[in-house]
């Protein structure tokens, strides 16, 4: 996938898709963003964060993890508090 194989010039458009209509589009872009490990991502998902529910939450929270090696979970402000 493009996280894992790591293609920077992919994070914008990365970024752009975590606002899509579909889950699937958005949990993807998430766990892509997640192996990515470029801190620009951190404050789009945690803006992200704020509006998902179910699988793409749990994801975004998955990629904050990896990003940051912090585990605020689910929680927004802690998440703003650190960036």
């Amino acid at each position: 996938s493009l996280g894992e194989n790591k293609y920077m010039p992919a994070v914008p458009k990365l970024i752009t898709l975590l606002t899509e209509k579909t889950w699937q589009v958005k949990y993807t872009a998430a766990e892509a963003l997640g192996f990515m490990g470029s801190l620009d991502a951190v404050g789009p998902l945690v803006d992200a964060l704020q509006k998902e529910t179910g699988r793409v939450k749990d994801e975004i929270v998955s990629a904050l993890g990896l990003l940051t090696k912090n585990n605020f979970g689910d929680n927004p402000p802690l998440w703003k508090d650190w960036y």
